[in-house]
């Protein structure tokens, strides 16, 4: 994905960057930095994913995944299926982001991309490849039940899987493989929280 060579990128020059913060923070500098300068730079360290003391840069969650296809009407009406709505663009435009159609949208921020690739050959009968994304949702039953009514082919029923998920999977008209899954209350592996998580 463009978004993974991206970061990759960011990563490479976030190591520069931590190294200069190294030199120019450390006790042993041969010069004081300016309070302003100092607390710029330590943001910048934070940025690269190490910490300078006791700061963290914590993952807090992915806010969407980009996902190709060669029909964006027709992936929109997939996704339209299972719940989301379109907040940018639509079936007619090159690029397009569907959420949940509540006010969950935000507080989850759980976001589709679709991006249009005329040259994009995958599809539901010769999958992409690319692995899976998962999804967890309030109720998996209720969310099976609506794709089956909606004419969405599941690759199977809701199940409990021995890692402490109930879960199913589908495929999207462009080949991507997507699971929704909510931890099962009471497994030895979740102890006493019970909700988030995912495999």
């Amino acid at each position: 994905f463009r978004c993974a060579r991206a970061m990759w990128g960011i990563s490479l020059q976030a190591q520069s960057v931590m190294m200069l913060c190294a030199l120019l923070i450390s006790p042993s500098a041969a010069f004081q930095l300016s309070p302003h300068r100092a607390t710029a730079l330590k943001s910048l360290c934070r940025m690269s994913g190490k910490s300078t003391g006791k700061e963290e840069c914590p993952w807090e969650g992915i806010n969407a995944i980009t996902l190709r296809t060669n029909d964006m009407r027709r992936s929109c009406e997939f996704y339209t299926k299972l719940g989301l709505s379109v907040s940018l663009g639509g079936p007619d435009s090159p690029f397009t982001t569907m959420a949940p159609s509540d006010d969950s949208a935000e507080m989850h921020n759980v976001h589709i991309n679709l991006e249009r690739d005329e040259n994009w050959r995958c599809s539901r009968e010769e999958p992409a490849g690319w692995g899976r994304a998962v999804f967890h949702v309030a109720d998996v039953d209720a969310l099976h039940e609506r794709a089956e009514t909606a004419g969405i082919r599941t690759e199977f029923p809701p199940s409990d899987a021995p890692w402490g998920e109930r879960y199913f999977h589908v495929v999207d008209p462009a080949g991507h493989e997507l699971s929704f899954a909510k931890r099962i209350a009471g497994h030895p592996r979740w102890g006493e929280k019970g909700e988030g998580g995912g495999e």
